[in-house]
């Protein structure tokens, strides 16, 4: 999930589709009660796909979880994603994966010296990196672990916490 403008824009791929009918994005303000925001119908047989759905009414933090409903009617549900758009006090983050990548977007914060942190969900420290923070948009990047699971990521810089997050590397 990324701000664009005053949206949500949400992607995510597939590798190989096999008895695929539908996927279901769901939407929270608090990470627990989710209602859904959208479905998107599978392209049938299709390998290495591309989807996308945008949330045209996002709240300043969002919550997203995505679920795949297979034609037999089974529904497998993949990890909780949070989205910042605190467009009040200027900023907005969020973070990605693409390739061996992990991607953290963030704009409006107070520039100066900060960090980019991730962790295990078992809350330990994988890496630390440190990086320049500047009001305007910037990507940090840091490694995709070797393992899958999911992974805790925060950039702190001199007020604290900037951003905090969840990411799954499947």
């Amino acid at each position: 999930g990324n701000p664009v403008q005053k949206n949500v824009l949400l992607e995510w791929g597939t590798t190989n589709e096999i008895n695929n009918q539908f996927f279901t994005v769901e939407k929270s303000s608090d990470g627990i009660f989710f209602e859904t925001l959208g479905t998107v119908n599978a392209i049938q047989g299709g390998t290495d796909q591309k989807y996308s759905l945008t949330d045209r009414q996002p709240s300043s933090i969002n919550y997203y979880r995505l679920s795949q409903t297979d034609i037999d009617g089974k529904r497998s549900y993949y990890t909780i994603i949070k989205v910042n758009r605190n467009s009040g006090a200027g900023l907005q983050a969020s973070s990605y994966l693409q390739g061996n990548k992990i991607h953290v977007q963030l704009s409006g914060a107070t520039p100066g010296n900060g960090s980019l942190q991730l962790y295990s969900i078992e809350g330990k420290k994988i890496s630390t990196a440190p990086i320049v923070i500047t009001k305007d948009l910037n990507t940090y990047t840091v490694t995709t672990p070797s393992q899958k699971g999911t992974y805790i990521i925060n950039i702190m810089g001199a007020g604290g916490t900037l951003y905090n997050g969840k990411i799954a590397v499947l």
